[in-house]
């Protein structure tokens, strides 16, 4: 079974507050939106006319092409952000480039009367972990999975995973945001990869703060603290003041599946209740069956484990960390596990990728040692150490190997590589054309007049495209 790494609230949640508005608002989905503040986010209202998308229709998918290298898709979206009484955006198109086999790059254009801060939405999943890996790099680590994410463009950017206040279940986002500007070009790099460290919680010791977890609501959620005085291992523990708990998410489990679990626990202050682990098994509706260690009470951390099988009517589990009293609960390195082993899956190394004239021209990507640069419209550009790309098109993608495996020249005439002319259009109509080089050297050529969707390619691609370089 496959796994979200960016996900999407199909599910509209109708309770009210800060759920409804993230499930059903442009918050909680990988879409843009302007201008976030805490009076944004802490007003329940929506849709918020000038902030997010107010109308369900008006979008539309306007160019597209398919090839055996590359994917690419454009759509427009920017009158669903406009009213019939406020233009809030002249532009909003996202390009997005499927370099295959191994990454995606996603162009954002937006053009707007008014200043405004651009944040561009990458929303992950209630069981996975956003991790900064360096400057605008990230990396969403799910439970069989993980996507890197680098982001770029025109202009300054910041970036930072946040959850959304009131609505913290369903998981963190990534933001890469502007600041107030007319318009922006907004450059994402997402490399997906398979990805397994054989546990079923992914949070272990709460690095990552609550994300991954559940903590009691209403009164009782002040009581729960990232506390990174007391702690097992790392920086940090999940302390609970008085009474509390920690849920993990529920995992899809079968009937008769052997489960490991283990956490570790300390307490102060306890001369009542104490703190325990529990498994709880759910069916279709709700939690059938709990099981528990004792509760405890100890000063120093101690381990607690429970070692159990998944009964019949099981489609669910997960665990709970509780602790009630008139003192403080600590708990760290929390696991649980399927007792017969997990496949640990060796992450896909991650790639490299540098902004092209500081991501106003494009982004050079390395995967596993092949060097894929998408070259936006403009004049020469140096690539790299000491590669030069000009293109009178709209977008290039150029593979720097010796020789090159493609090349891909959009709406355009011309295409060199190192003053070496690489793809020619004759005669002068530009046309938008991929060209491969198979493992026996032949060049195949996929060429297209149009990139409105469902157009045929030229069945003359040869006799219009002319394939030169090395």
């Amino acid at each position: 079974m496959g796994e979200w790494i960016i996900t999407d609230r199909g599910y509209r949640d109708r309770s009210g507050g800060a759920r409804t508005k993230f499930s059903q608002g442009s918050m909680g989905h990988a879409t843009m939106v302007m201008d976030i503040d805490d009076g944004f986010m802490l007003d329940e209202a929506f849709p918020t006319p000038g902030h997010e998308q107010v109308k369900r229709t008006g979008g539309r998918i306007e160019r597209f092409l398919s090839s055996d290298v590359l994917d690419y898709v454009r759509g427009q979206a920017a009158p669903a952000y406009n009213t019939d009484e406020m233009t809030v955006l002249n532009d909003f198109s996202r390009t997005i480039f499927y370099l295959k086999p191994h990454v995606f790059v996603m162009v954002d254009d937006i053009r707007a009367p008014e200043p405004h801060s651009y944040n561009v939405l990458l929303q992950a999943g209630p069981q996975s972990v956003c991790k900064q890996v360096e400057g605008n790099g990230w990396t969403i680590e799910g439970g069989k999975s993980q996507l890197h994410c680098w982001f770029t463009g025109s202009q300054p950017l910041e970036t930072g995973a946040q959850a959304y206040p009131g609505a913290e279940s369903y998981g963190e986002f990534l933001r890469a945001y502007t600041q107030r500007l007319p318009e922006a070009r907004i450059i994402s790099v997402l490399q997906p990869a398979a990805f397994g460290t054989g546990s079923l919680v992914r949070n272990t010791g709460f690095e990552s703060g609550m994300q991954g977890w559940t903590p009691r609501a209403n009164e009782d959620l002040p009581n729960h603290v990232i506390d990174a005085e007391v702690k097992r291992s790392g920086e940090f523990s999940g302390r609970i003041d008085h009474s509390g708990y920690y849920y993990s998410p529920k995992v899809k489990v079968d009937p008769g599946t052997e489960l490991h679990t283990e956490a570790w626990l300390r307490t102060a202050n306890t001369t009542t209740g104490g703190g325990y682990l529990a498994i709880h098994f759910f069916g279709p509706d709700k939690c059938f069956k709990t099981i528990t260690t004792e509760r405890g009470t100890p000063e120093d951390w101690t381990h607690l484990q429970l070692d159990t099988v998944a009964p019949e009517g099981t489609q669910t589990a997960c665990i709970g960390l509780y602790y009630s009293g008139d003192g403080s609960g600590w708990f760290d390195d929390a696991t649980f596990e399927i007792a017969s082993g997990m496949e640990v899956v060796e992450p896909t190394p991650r790639a490299t990728v540098e902004p092209i004239e500081g991501g106003a021209r494009g982004v050079l990507v390395d995967v596993d040692g092949e060097r894929v640069a998408l070259v936006t419209a403009g004049g020469p550009v140096v690539v790299g150490e000491n590669h030069v790309v000009e293109h009178d098109g709209e977008f290039a993608v150029v593979s720097l190997g010796d020789p090159w495996r493609y090349v891909y020249l959009q709406e355009g005439t011309r295409l060199s590589i190192n003053g070496q002319p690489t793809l020619s259009i004759t005669p002068g109509a530009p046309l938008t054309a991929v060209a491969r080089r198979d493992a026996d050297g032949q060049i195949r050529l996929h060429a297209q007049d149009s990139l409105i969707p469902h157009t045929e390619p030229l069945a003359d691609a040869e006799a219009r495209v002319t394939v030169g370089g090395g």
